[in-house]
């Protein structure tokens, strides 16, 4: 009896060392499958695009075709969209229908996002300066201008400030001594000649000038209408005040560390890119960055 219960304690001890020293088997990846696994992580990254979409607005449309010959050197494919309204540009950059738009100032990007919340687009670069000043059709200069003359004004409160800044220093008008960033009409404080302020519609004032005495108005789109950019009755002067009127490449914000845009750059700050510029817009728009 006592052999039997020997016999079977031994063999329920056996058992449970079996159990218990028993571990599931493990295998390390060799050198080979760690070379497949990245390589096959590699080819899932999204590549690079060849293929880019520039939207613009009439007017600048010279420095959006300035840099395209150089991209397509570069082998991309661009195309160059035009639009008829200003804000659309930056609409279409939003929902992605575009890659880039070329035809803003920082602050006119800035008025715009701040009108559209949600909105996430970043100036990129800064590349050419669009020159800007009063035209009239029918006056020749600000001495003939008559009283209680009607004045347009591109109607974005950017453009007011600029056009109101302008006045000011020409002595047409007197702004308030309290410094702003923006200035609006209600910061006139003296208006020797009772003019009036009509605001228009970006890009209109060349049809808007028919109705007025005269009007602000970025050269290129002077140029535009086949009328001499240089006739300003007064222009703006280009320096630190007003630099931040220089326009540029706008992006959305999640792209501005991509290759693209590293190229687009290169292409519309190239040699290339300023000629162009320079021969069409014929002192309409200087580039920046030369």
């Amino acid at each position: 009896m006592k052999k039997k219960v020997l016999f079977i304690l031994l063999a329920m001890a056996m058992l449970l060392v079996g159990c218990t020293s028993e571990k599931p088997a493990t295998t390390e990846p060799t050198e080979t499958e760690e070379k497949t696994e990245s390589n096959s992580s590699e080819t899932e990254k999204e590549p690079e695009k060849k293929s880019l979409k520039v939207g613009t607005f009439s007017s600048s449309g010279i420095a959006a075709e300035a840099g395209v010959s150089t991209l397509e050197e570069m082998g991309y494919e661009i195309e160059v969209i035009y639009f008829d309204d200003a804000v659309l540009p930056n609409v279409a950059l939003q929902e992605g229908s575009i890659d880039f738009n070329m035809f803003q100032h920082t602050p006119y990007l800035e008025a715009y996002m701040e009108n559209n919340h949600g909105v996430d687009l970043t100036m990129a670069e800064l590349i050419y300066y669009p020159n800007y000043g009063l035209y009239s059709s029918k006056y020749e200069t600000l001495d003939d201008l008559p009283e209680g003359a009607k004045i347009g004004l591109y109607s974005d409160a950017s453009n007011v400030d600029r056009g109101l800044r302008i006045l000011d220093s020409y002595g047409l008008i007197k702004l308030t001594d309290e410094e702003k960033d923006i200035y609006n009409e209600l910061d006139i404080v003296e208006n020797p000649k009772n003019f009036t302020f009509e605001l228009v519609g970006f890009g209109t004032a060349v049809r808007a000038m028919e109705d007025l005495d005269a009007s602000m108005a970025a050269s290129s789109h002077i140029l535009a209408a086949d009328l001499d950019p240089t006739a300003a009755l007064a222009l703006e002067e280009r320096d630190k005040a007003n630099a931040d009127f220089t326009c540029g490449i706008a992006v959305r914000t999640e792209d501005l560390e991509t290759v693209w845009l590293e190229d687009v750059i290169k292409a519309y700050t190239s040699d290339a890119s300023a000629q162009y510029m320079n021969e069409n817009y014929k002192g309409a728009s200087v580039p920046v960055f030369n």
